[in-house]
């Protein structure tokens, strides 16, 4: 009867045996799947650390981009105050025109046609200065608007 239960005793260490092994399979099975899952989580990481300088690249871009818009900004203003400049200059001369229109019809020539002309060309030239002016003053808005 003794042997007997050695032998029972012996057979359940052995099944005990085998589950203890069979517990430590599934340990390092679940130890090398957690492995797994950290090599893909680095793997992510990386991808977004390379998205991440991705963005960075494409923000410096913009930032350029935006600097070159304010230096066109800056240039398109200054051609339009030199067009106001230019169209305050016309108009100067317009009315130049015409103030040597009035002293002639001042002094006596009032009946010279050539003359007449001249001073409808005076103020001809004196309103496109005007208007030269308005758009430069415009295009400055514009450029500083940019």
């Amino acid at each position: 009867l003794g042997q007997e239960v050695l032998e029972l005793v012996g057979q359940e260490v052995a099944l005990v045996g085998r589950e203890v092994a069979l517990v430590e399979q599934e340990v390092d099975d679940v130890g090398q799947e957690v492995d797994d899952v950290g090599q893909e989580v680095a793997l992510v990481g990386q991808e977004v650390a390379l998205v991440g300088q991705e963005v960075a690249l494409v923000g410096q871009e913009v930032e350029v981009v935006g600097q070159e818009l304010a230096l066109v900004g800056q240039e398109v203003a200054l051609v339009g105050r030199e067009v106001a400049l230019v169209g305050q200059e016309v108009a100067l001369v317009g009315k130049e025109v015409a103030l040597v229109w009035q002293e002639l019809k001042l002094v006596g020539w009032d009946g010279v046609p050539v003359v007449k002309e001249v001073a409808l060309v005076g103020q001809e030239v004196a309103l496109v200065g005007q208007e030269v002016d308005d758009v430069g003053q415009e295009v400055a808005l514009v450029g500083q608007e940019l």
